[in-house]
């Protein structure tokens, strides 16, 4: 039963192109110049003056991971 399944998966790993080293370098400093410039546009807007009154801090013990998701859409 085992066999079949690492065949498939074999094959399938096998049958996709991975990107050369050349286009690794490229596509990391595109993600790394936009985050780059996210962050600096995030940093250059104004916020608010005032002060916060009251902070409530979420502490999640024993959440399971759609405990989480759920949390993340809300």
């Amino acid at each position: 039963m085992r066999l079949p399944f690492v065949l498939l998966t074999t094959f399938i790993v096998a049958s996709f192109s991975l990107p050369s080293g050349a286009e690794r370098t490229a596509a990391a400093e595109r993600w790394y110049s936009a985050g780059s410039e996210y962050v600096t546009q995030r940093m250059q807007q104004t916020r608010g003056k005032r002060r916060a009154k009251n902070v409530i801090l979420f502490i999640g013990d024993g959440m399971s991971i759609t405990t989480v998701s759920a949390a993340r859409i809300l």
